[in-house]
């Protein structure tokens, strides 16, 4: 869900129609371009670095590995046997 806000500056003295009517023209001429789908967003990012070949799998694979590591070391450190001294 989107919320778009226009807003406008009316005027002190007379009636606030044309700033009314030049934020309609401007709000009509600007939303079909804010939800337009562009040719290179089409693709998710995980296919376009699959497809860059090795260094793209392996930016896949750290991407995942990394957040699953932060996750995991206190683990690790709990079962880790603690050394004498």
């Amino acid at each position: 869900m989107n919320l778009i806000r226009f807003s406008t500056i009316a005027p002190v003295e007379g009636s606030p129609e044309g700033a009314l009517q030049r934020m309609r023209e401007f709000a009509s001429l600007a939303m079909p371009h804010l939800f337009e789908v562009r040719d290179y967003e089409s693709e998710i990012l995980l296919t376009r670095l699959a497809g860059e070949g090795t260094g793209g799998w392996l930016m896949i694979a750290a991407a995942f590995a990394f957040p699953a590591a932060l996750i995991t070391t206190p683990f690790w450190r709990r079962k880790a046997p603690k050394r004498a001294g």
